[in-house]
């Protein structure tokens, strides 16, 4: 998975919960200019300061964490019925191989399917997403255990 395509899928979760708050303070701001114009700089400002830098937030704050670099890393994963480990391959001469990640299953709160990937939720508390792509599996036997042991027992 690229960076992009983890910042993205994070985006649009985030985006279906607060995008109406921007979008609300943007057209009462338009709608409010044609009294004072003034408010047309505060619907520039939301629409050129605030919202990019929430995006900006976003990305510290989810696209640099443990599960970005587990989702974003080419690696081999093993799963058995308790936990998930990833090894990672080698990033080159110049960087050190990150360590190997140990994910107890127990842990996984919500198991999405999308039309490429896997998205694995990891703690209810925070929106956590490990992307698992469809095309690391080896064939549809592989993908139905992986099913099996990962989707959460209700």
């Amino acid at each position: 998975m690229t960076t992009a395509r983890y910042v993205r899928l994070i985006a649009g979760q985030l985006g279906r919960r607060w995008a109406w708050v921007a979008a609300v303070s943007l057209l009462t701001a338009v709608a409010l200019s044609f009294s004072d114009v003034r408010f047309v700089i505060v619907a520039l400002l939301i629409l050129f300061v605030i919202v990019p830098l929430a995006l900006m937030f976003i990305y510290i704050f989810f696209g640099l964490t443990p599960e970005a670099r587990f989702s974003i890393l080419r690696k081999i994963i093993n799963v058995n019925s308790s936990r998930m480990t990833a090894e990672f391959e080698s990033l080159g001469d110049d960087y050190p191989t990150p360590p190997t990640v140990k994910l107890d299953i127990s842990r996984v709160t919500n198991v999405a399917f999308r039309k490429d990937c896997y998205v694995v939720t990891i703690d209810h508390r925070r929106f956590r997403p490990i992307l698992i792509p469809y095309s690391a599996f080896a064939d549809r036997d592989e993908i139905a255990e992986f099913s099996r042991i990962i989707i959460p027992k209700r």
